[in-house]
């Protein structure tokens, strides 16, 4: 068999939604907020947080859809909005089961009660991540109550407090979000748990004249 010949390439990669639904959600929750993130991956199997964020009302301009490499990208901006609560449950848990940590937060800011059911793969996570997403938000005063495949989310009103990421690198950067809509603060042990996937999000948050602690 002759050897195979190895050649250079340029690879284009869309933007992880994953890690752009932290600024969707920071800009759909903190007043006078609009953010857009461009060249964002728009596969449907990976954008689950998007379409929650559309039924509970949230307002989202979605422009210069394109094809990039073998996906479709797009630039996403999302605005301050009012969110109402709904369940999540079915199909639509594979499609952000590494957002709910996230879902939980936006639910508390929403102005009436969420749910998540079927989601019972969050406890194999890095964390038992309902367990430790319910704990750390009661925490800053959220109203989450556990159930055995996910939890209840109740309107709250946030506040400070010593909280967790437990070395979970979603629940480091969910924290850090929590952070921005308290005037109070938020102190979290490993914070730097985010490095994981996203190394600068601390950085990029503190660039908003936020100090994260």
């Amino acid at each position: 068999m002759s050897p195979s010949v190895l050649t250079g390439a340029t690879v284009a990669v869309p933007a992880d939604p994953s890690s752009a639904a932290f600024w969707w959600a920071g800009a759909a929750l903190v007043p006078g907020s609009r953010v857009t993130t461009t060249d964002v991956c728009m596969n449907e199997t990976r954008i689950g947080f998007l379409r929650t964020l559309e039924r509970m009302g949230a307002r989202i301009e979605v422009t210069n859809v394109r094809a990039l490499g073998e996906e479709a990208v797009g630039d996403v901006t999302v605005s301050t909005s009012t969110l109402n609560g709904i369940r999540l449950e079915g199909d639509a848990i594979p499609h952000q089961i590494d957002e709910l940590p996230l879902f939980a937060l936006v639910a508390s800011q929403a102005i009436s009660p969420s749910s998540v059911r079927g989601a019972s793969e969050l406890r194999v996570k890095e964390t038992d991540r309902i367990q430790t997403v319910v704990q750390e938000l009661s925490v800053l005063g959220v109203d989450i109550r556990e159930t055995e495949d996910g939890f209840d989310v109740y309107p709250s009103r946030l506040h400070g407090g010593h909280v967790s990421s437990h070395g979970d690198h979603r629940l480091a950067m969910m924290l850090q979000i929590a952070d921005l809509l308290t005037t109070d603060r938020v102190m979290i042990e490993h914070v730097e748990a985010a490095d994981v996937s996203y190394p600068r999000f601390r950085d990029d948050l503190q660039r908003l004249d936020r100090e994260i602690e």
